[in-house]
């Protein structure tokens, strides 16, 4: 018998850059530190969200806080870049 992950796993591996070469095997091919960090990084926020849930108020507004400061430092550094590309 064996494990199969439902779809959402598959798509979520061919969006990596896995190929399916048959019924049980995958291949990755790609850029491994972008394409798996990018992947990472999906994960991470999914998972988070499905951790809130349980937190409590409190907790989850702390959290929601958090991840607001994230996205504004990580557009205000995005920002920044193009900035220096024109100069």
């Amino acid at each position: 018998m064996a494990l199969l992950p439902n779809q959402a796993v598959m798509d979520l591996l061919a969006a990596l850059g896995y190929v399916q070469i048959d019924g049980d095997i995958q291949s990755f091919v790609g850029d491994y530190f972008v394409i798996l960090a990018l992947g990472a990084h999906i994960i991470e926020e999914e998972s988070m969200k499905l951790k809130m849930l349980t937190m409590s108020p409190e907790d989850r507004k702390k959290q929601e806080l958090i991840m607001e400061r994230q996205r504004e430092y990580k557009e205000k550094a995005k920002k920044d870049a193009e900035l220096r590309k024109t100069l």
